[in-house]
């Protein structure tokens, strides 16, 4: 073999085991890739894990759950009303004479017609009125005044009442209850025998008012407030009970008859106006005032501050109120703005009341509750504005008094010479 070939070997063999370095470390270089590769975070690693942990327990999952809002509060009106029931006012004027000013939605009258049987004309509210107890039927005279009509417009009259020695229960189911009734009894003890009475309002075997009566012998009319459902139960103290007929009216039933203000349109120049605002009074009433109800006085007023009326005595300087107990009154008129003028009208009162301008409500302090004011804020250009204001008072202390504040100057009575009537 020649020289040259010999000496080629040598330098081959030197090159090999660098060759296979070379290759054993781009085999570990790709392993060690390809190792890392496999812990980098894939996107569709995150639906795996959730499908991984998908199977449990329940309480696991619940933990979970975002908390939940609590459910809104129960509007007030949905709640469950409780039974109430008010002495209003007794009234001996009226004899048995009631057409047109008491059972407006329904009546029931013990009469004449039949021994234990009354002829009735119930309130559509009424799911049930049942009187329990032994009693009779009393008769009398026709030309007795004290007796019944035997309806609102009759000329005959029933002449009789419910008797008992063991007085009276009686259940009135009401499919309103939230409503406030008028609820009137009309007792007459027509042989004079000097019968006294205990009349109790019941619910639930709760007492709501208890009142003892007598002087019944020219017939007695008592009034009273009655919310939701309530049992009247009558006690004979002395000799007999005696009732001779009940008596409803609804304020739920009247709201679609209830005064409205005027709309805003001024119809009389200044020139041909009054001073001071048409007044208003209803003595007894029980709520808004309605179409059909007729004021028990009307008077002219020049101011609209009467304070806390309750008693008018106790208040010197101030316009007695001309009645307690639960009444109502409408104030209507104009109010004249000297200059075009952003005004401030505050409403204070005991219980409810609200202040109309231009036909619409600016002021709303409606609602049965203590002294409490209300305010609003009106533009008003200069000249004549509608005004009307109502007020109500479902019983105990009153009050009623309006003030204006123009801007910049400060809060007052309205004055006298701003105010006028037709």
């Amino acid at each position: 073999m020649p020289p040259s070939s010999s000496a080629e070997a040598p330098a081959r063999r030197s090159w090999l085991p660098a060759l296979v370095v070379g290759l054993v470390i781009g085999l570990l270089a790709g392993a060690l890739g390809a190792k890392a590769l496999w812990k980098t975070p894939q996107p569709q690693a995150v639906p795996a894990k959730e499908t991984k942990h998908s199977d449990e327990p329940a309480k696991k999952k619940e933990a979970a759950k975002p908390v939940k809002e609590a459910p809104p509060a129960t509007p007030i009106s949905r709640e469950p009303a409780e039974a109430r029931a008010a002495f209003v006012k007794s009234d001996t004027r009226r004899g048995g004479n009631w057409d047109k000013e008491l059972g407006r939605d329904g009546y029931i009258i013990f009469n004449r017609h039949g021994a234990g049987k009354h002829e009735s004309q119930l309130p559509e509210y009424l799911a049930e009125c049942q009187s329990n107890g032994e009693h009779w039927i009393y008769g009398g005279s026709q030309e007795d005044s004290r007796g019944l009509k035997d309806s609102g417009n009759s000329s005959e009259r029933g002449w009789g009442a419910e008797w008992s020695k063991d007085g009276f229960l009686i259940s009135i189911e009401d499919s309103r209850p939230r409503e406030p009734r008028k609820v009137v009894l009309y007792c007459a003890d027509f042989e004079k025998k000097g019968i006294k009475q205990r009349i109790d309002f019941l619910s639930d075997d709760k007492v709501l008012h208890t009142q003892e009566v007598g002087d019944l012998e020219n017939g007695v009319w008592f009034h009273y407030e009655v919310t939701g459902s309530v049992q009247i139960r009558v006690t004979n103290l002395e000799h007999y009970s005696v009732l001779s007929g009940i008596f409803w009216d609804s304020d739920g039933s009247k709201k679609k008859a209830l005064r409205a203000a005027p709309d805003g349109k001024v119809q009389a120049a200044e020139g041909q106006l009054k001073p001071g605002l048409k007044a208003e009074f209803f003595d007894g009433l029980i709520g808004l005032p309605t179409e059909h109800d007729q004021p028990t006085l009307t008077k002219v007023e020049t101011s609209l501050v009467f304070g806390t009326f309750t008693p008018a005595a106790s208040m010197p300087g101030l316009r007695p109120w001309p009645f307690t107990g639960p009444c109502a009154a409408i104030f209507e008129g104009y109010l004249k703005v000297p200059a075009d003028d952003d005004i401030t009208f505050f409403v204070e009162s005991d219980d409810g009341a609200a202040l109309y301008l231009g036909g619409k409500k600016l002021v709303n302090n409606e609602g049965r509750h203590a002294m409490t004011e209300a305010w609003e804020r009106a533009e008003l250009k200069a000249g004549l504005h509608r005004l009307w204001l109502v007020y109500y008072n479902f019983g105990g202390p009153q009050g009623l008094n309006i003030h204006w504040k123009p801007k910049g100057k400060e809060r007052t009575p309205i004055p006298a010479e701003y105010l006028f009537h037709e």
